[in-house]
């Protein structure tokens, strides 16, 4: 294995453990055998990355025993960058920010945390939407286009890019600024659908439908996006009567409820309040309405499997949320990806071990991690030691901190080796530092390549990131004409297409069928009678209408029908592709209907 990818020590992974056993093989005579070709990036790239992590350096950005001793090369020459005229370009951007002098004494040790995420989101903003322009954009080798180097060009787009980020937060972060900047972008297997605020706009909408009396209850479903009532308005719906729409509409869902009649519940909380319609239209984002229906999806899912009533689902819900229980299945709570088939891919760098994409974004990681009261350190004598409350954390917290910056460097050093052909890296001209402890790493490692002027401009291009926040305005979809606006694409197709797709897919996944003889000719009966016209005098009573009964026609009864289906039972069907008259007079059909008729 390799250990400069061990990053899952919150989930009980050991890298010392393997560093033990590795050194001991060594001893005993083992080989070791490092891989020292990359078939994954482009030359520039692996040139640029391995200068990034140059373990003879003055400050390397491995710090501990795990080390970058062996520097990979190139396994294949493509996924070169160019730009549209087809000159190579720079394999790494930096976005260089240098932050405003310190307000205070606790900005003179450290940049705080919303100054560099707010610089940094801006810069990515702007160079994904200067990426896809039409003009700045950039051109990538692709050898799926072809086999030869440099045939292969094609223009990069939103599905080439990947933003890591370290945590939820920086996903929202990231989210938030490609939003305004108009670029499309998705979650990758975002944790935490259960935690979303669309978990608890439900939770609170059925514990309304639960008890629509309770007025506290009723109130916080009424300032969800579901009833949309504006929270300035919110205080004049306090105490409705009983024949208030929103009330009556409680009331109707309740008896729902009641009925256990789930799949109309939350056919009409999504559709029958309105959401659906204006998530589609005052959203440019789909994220919210791809979590209300997951999450219906999923308490549809677990209450008609457990039979469960509504206070029932209302507490399932809530253990969700709680995380006191996991929905069924290993990604029962990872949200779903929107519909956005063309988008930037957000992840954070764990989810993205063994990805990779040709372009590879680093933003967030600028915030403190939590302290928790049990904390892991490992001894080389003692082994693992579990320290429990604050006391035993203090008294091994420089080790404790040595540990989690050698992680921290782990971590970077799986985003850096994701990218094909660019990365975007966020850098802080400043001797101060930061709160969190991910970023110190390659922060301190691009400011000594500073100082020192070890940037070859070739590898590492640069652009400056103002200090100041920039007006959005110009960017933002809202500001732009409104004849300019186009619906959703899913909203312009024309139903007749969907219905008939739908009825495809039924017919194409349904189940086999058990049935009889009597129910096919009735449905065929049935079926032919819908197509008659109906005359009113066809209900008057005529005795004498009765048709006499065709001595060729099968009389009904019991007996009759069991003859019948044990004839079928007994016939060949694969003999029926012969003409009917031929078919009904091979011996083997004579011999079944005789068989079955003594």
């Amino acid at each position: 294995g390799d250990p400069k990818q061990a990053i899952y020590g919150f989930r009980g992974a050991d890298v010392h453990t393997y560093l033990v056993a590795r050194d001991e093989l060594q001893r005993l005579g083992a080989a070791r055998v490092p891989l020292t070709t990359n078939f994954r990036s482009s030359p520039p790239c692996i040139r640029a990355v391995n200068h990034l992590l140059d373990q003879d350096a003055p400050s390397p950005l491995f710090s501990g025993p795990i080390r970058y001793d062996a520097p990979v090369q190139a396994g294949q020459d493509r996924w070169g960058l160019s730009n549209a005229a087809g000159e190579p370009v720079a394999p790494v951007c930096l976005w260089q920010y240098r932050p405003p002098p310190p307000r205070g004494s606790k900005q003179r040790d450290r940049v705080p945390k919303y100054l560099l995420q707010e610089a940094f989101a801006r810069a990515l903003a702007r160079s994904l939407r200067d990426l896809f322009d039409d003009e700045a954009g950039l051109w990538v080798d692709d050898p799926k286009r072809s086999d030869q180097p440099g045939q292969g060009r094609r223009r990069l787009t939103p599905k080439d890019v990947f933003v890591l980020v370290r945590g939820r937060w920086d996903a929202v972060d990231a989210a938030r600024a490609l939003r305004e900047a108009g670029v499309p972008h998705a979650f990758y297997k975002q944790e935490g659908l259960f935690q979303s605020t669309e978990a608890h706009d439900l939770r609170d909408v059925l514990a309304a439908v639960a008890d629509p009396q309770r007025r506290s209850a009723r109130l916080k479903a009424f300032a969800t996006p579901i009833f949309g009532v504006p929270w300035r308005e919110l205080d004049r719906y306090r105490g409705l009567a009983a024949g208030h729409p929103l009330v009556e509409r409680l009331h109707a869902w309740r008896q729902l409820g009641e009925q256990e009649r789930y799949p109309e519940l939350f056919h009409q909380i999504l559709h029958g309040s309105g959401l659906m319609e204006r998530e589609l239209f005052l959203r440019a984002d789909d994220r919210p309405l791809v979590n209300y229906q997951h999450i219906l999806e999923m308490l549809l899912q677990a209450a008609t499997a457990r039979r469960l009533a509504l206070p029932e689902v209302v507490d399932l819900l809530q253990r969700y949320i709680d995380r006191a229980e996991q929905p069924e299945g290993s990604d029962g709570n990872v949200q779903r990806l929107t519909g956005v088939d063309d988008a930037v891919q957000i992840m954070t760098v764990h989810k993205s071990k063994g990805l990779e994409a040709p372009v590879v974004c680093l933003f967030g990681g600028f915030a403190a991690a939590p302290v928790g009261p049990v904390n892991v350190v490992h001894d080389q004598l003692a082994g693992r030691r579990v320290l429990v409350g604050d006391a035993a954390r203090d008294t091994a917290a420089e080790q404790l901190a040595r540990e989690h910056r050698e992680e921290d460097e782990r971590l970077l050093y799986v985003a850096l080796t994701r990218a094909r052909s660019r990365l975007y890296l966020p850098f802080l001209e400043s001797t101060r530092g930061v709160p969190g402890t991910f970023f110190e790493p390659l922060k301190d490692r691009l400011m000594h390549l500073h100082k020192t002027e070890e940037l070859p401009p070739e590898l590492f291009h640069r652009e400056p990131v103002d200090a100041a926040r920039a007006p959005q305005a110009a960017q933002h979809p809202a500001a732009e004409p409104v004849g300019a606006w186009q619906p959703p694409a899913v909203l312009l197709r024309d139903p007749r297409e969907i219905e008939a797709r739908f009825a495809h897919l039924r017919a194409r996944h349904a189940p086999l069928l058990v049935t009889s003889y009597t129910r096919m000719k009735q449905a065929k009966e049935a079926a032919a009678a819908l197509d008659l016209p109906i005359e009113a005098d066809e209900f008057t009573h005529d005795p004498g209408g009765l048709a006499e009964v065709d001595e060729a026609s099968l009389p009904g009864g019991r007996h009759v029908g069991r003859c019948l289906h044990e004839a079928i039972e007994a016939l060949d069907f694969a003999e029926l592709a012969a003409a009917f008259d031929d078919w009904r007079r091979l011996p083997a059909v004579s011999d079944a209907f005789d068989a079955v008729m003594r």
